[in-house]
């Protein structure tokens, strides 16, 4: 799959020590940069027209760089740039802040290319060829912008790179000085979004991108394939995604160069979907690189690029995240056009919007019509429709423990969004086995638009199976978005006296998914129900990777018998005190769990 991510590349910025350059005017709160200090900063990027050898990367790299706020370009000033590029389509923002060249201190910056495999040589290991290139602009997508400040307030903590402790203990702004770019000359380091400045008042590089030009280029890098583009507004939750970034570039690239990674779409916001998030992971370095969708039985080389990749989305205050944030290609590119002045020698955008979908994807669509939201107060977790001519729906405990007269909010959002009130029937309490509570819709006008989902058997139950969870995971109820889904395996299923009494599963749980579905990639089939995911008792940190089920088996037979009865007192059975099945949810290593505890899941 190398030779089928040529047009990705890598993006080197750095400024000499002996540059005339006054610290002082940096936006940034490293306090340990000083003039003499060399800035060696490295992220991803895209030849977006090797013919022409423009790079489209992230705008992260020159926050080191800017000397004062931004210009703002209004839609009746005179564009700015001059390209025969392409022709641009849409409507044209009314403001857009950008920096021209002169409006950076003075830096140096290089792009890193694949070679092609018969450009390698026996007597040469590198596998990439460095240019010198030069900034065209850097500007910001606005919409992204206004999507990252609705989505990730400040007040909930969000860090989108991994900080690195600093010698005083305190978080650093810049990690460990590895090398090399080239030949050992530079002393270097990756940069993540911790390079962004914490001061609210001046701009935030999250939503900022930038336009290279590589000078004096070799025939192979004019004669690397334009990527082809694909229109964001037609993804959907479990489209599957790849990543093609360098991170780490600044170290070696000929071992990070165009690194891959794989994985779904987890939601998307924003006009036309200029918000891609996804559990494919990118490590620092990567933003700048290409977001990539592949049809359906077609080959890697027919890929089309959809996003950039904008950064990693590691932490909401102490719960590790592991997603990552890409931006729409198209965002990106129709920001762009306000400041460049286009001719009739331009060459169109031509975008892609059909999917060719699988039996994954229905799927998927009909376990988001099954999962719901459900809030008591501020508090707000997922539920999973189980029954929908009766309304029955299931969610945890700890979801529901403050709802005053066993009242509840639950949102459900097919065929539209609408907040419908529910009565809790059954709660387990604090102290039961299982973490479990069940609502019944009271406006039974809307139950007839509800989507339950089928229910599992023992034979869905496989270690290794493919499985999605769904849930309205860390965006609260103040948004529209629909559930997120994140992709995994079923790493492991524990039984009891050969019933599975607990589920584990590699896919991404957050919170706001207690509650929601484990769900059979395969068939579709409700596997069991999100309860929680592991936790560092020391630090606080979650593990989100890491996470347990409440299997469809245990709670399977309990609904059909209120199902027949309308007693629940039925759902009693689940609060009956077993001290090995508890034991194991509590993750308590006792002489009886070693004796009791059985695996029988197969490969």
């Amino acid at each position: 799959m190398e030779e089928t991510f040529m047009d990705n590349c890598v993006v080197h910025v750095n400024k000499p020590t002996n540059t005339n350059y006054s610290a002082s005017s940096r936006h940034t709160t490293n306090a340990k940069s000083t003039a003499n200090e060399p800035i060696d900063l490295s992220c991803s990027g895209v030849l977006i027209h090797p013919s022409k050898g423009l790079v489209l990367t992230s705008g992260i790299v020159f926050t080191e760089f800017v000397k004062h706020r931004p210009r703002i370009y209004s839609q009746f000033a005179t564009k700015p740039y001059r390209h025969h590029w392409f022709e641009p389509g849409g409507t044209t923002p009314k403001n857009i802040r950008y920096y021209s060249p002169k409006d950076l201190d003075f830096f140096k910056v290089e792009v890193g290319v694949a070679k092609r495999n018969h450009a390698k040589t026996r007597n040469s290991s590198k596998t990439f060829t460095v240019f010198d290139a030069e900034l065209i602009v850097l500007w910001k997508c606005e919409d992204l912008a206004e999507e990252i400040q609705r989505l990730f307030p400040a007040n909930d903590n969000w860090h989108f790179a991994e900080e690195v402790p600093g010698h005083d203990g305190k978080p650093s702004q810049r990690g460990k000085t590895t090398k090399t770019w080239d030949d050992d000359k530079h002393f270097v380091e990756p940069v993540g979004m911790s390079s962004l400045t914490k001061d609210e008042t001046v701009e935030n590089f999250v939503s900022w991108m930038a336009m290279l030009k590589i000078k004096n280029m070799d025939d192979y890098v004019t004669k690397i394939r334009k990527p082809l583009l694909h229109s964001s507004s037609s993804l959907h939750q479990g489209d599957p995604l790849y990543l093609c970034g360098t991170p780490f570039g600044s170290m070696c690239p000929s071992v990070f160069l165009n690194s891959v990674s794989k994985g779904i779409v987890t939601n998307t916001s924003g006009p036309g979907n200029v918000m891609i998030i996804t559990d494919a992971r990118c490590m620092p370095g990567s933003e700048g690189g290409g977001v990539y969708i592949i049809p359906r039985n077609g080959s890697p080389r027919k890929r089309r690029l959809v996003g950039m990749i904008v950064a990693p989305l590691c932490w909401k205050a102490n719960e590790w995240i592991g997603l990552s944030l890409a931006c729409s290609i198209k965002s990106v590119l129709d920001s762009l056009k306000a400041l460049v002045h286009w001719d009739g020698n331009s060459e169109p955008i031509v975008y892609e919007d059909a999917i060719m979908r699988g039996s994954h994807m229905s799927n998927i669509e009909q376990s988001m019509h099954g999962v719901v939201l459900v809030r008591v107060g501020a508090v707000w977790g997922s539920g999973v429709i189980l029954e929908r001519s009766e309304g029955i729906i299931v969610t945890c405990y700890h979801v529901i423990k403050n709802a005053k007269k066993n009242k509840v909010q639950v949102r459900v959002d097919h065929p539209h969004q609408q907040w419908l009130s529910a009565e809790v029937i059954f709660a387990a309490g604090p102290h039961s086995t299982y973490d479990l509570a069940f609502l019944k819709l009271q406006n039974s006008e809307n139950k007839t638009v509800l989507h339950g989902l089928p229910s599992a058997c023992m034979q869905h139950y496989q270690k290794g199976a493919p499985v999605y969870v769904v849930g309205h995971a860390l965006i609260g109820p103040s948004t529209t978005m629909l559930p997120s889904v994140t992709s995994g395996v079923m790493s492991k299923v524990i039984t009891i006296g050969h019933q599975p009494v607990m589920l584990q599963s590699t896919c991404a749980v957050h919170s706001g998914a207690s509650g929601g579905a484990l769900v059979c990639a395969n068939t579709g089939a409700l596997l069991g129900i999100i309860s929680s995911n592991s936790r560092d008792t020391d630090t606080g940190a979650s593990f989100p990777h890491v996470n347990f089920s409440i299997p469809m088996t245990v709670i399977q037979p309990v609904l059909q018998q209120y199902l027949s009865n309308k007693d629940s007192s039925v759902f009693h059975e689940l609060s009956r005190h077993d001290s090995e099945v508890k034991a194991l949810w509590r993750l308590e290593e006792t002489s009886n769990t070693r004796r009791v505890v059985e695996d029988k899941s197969k490969l």
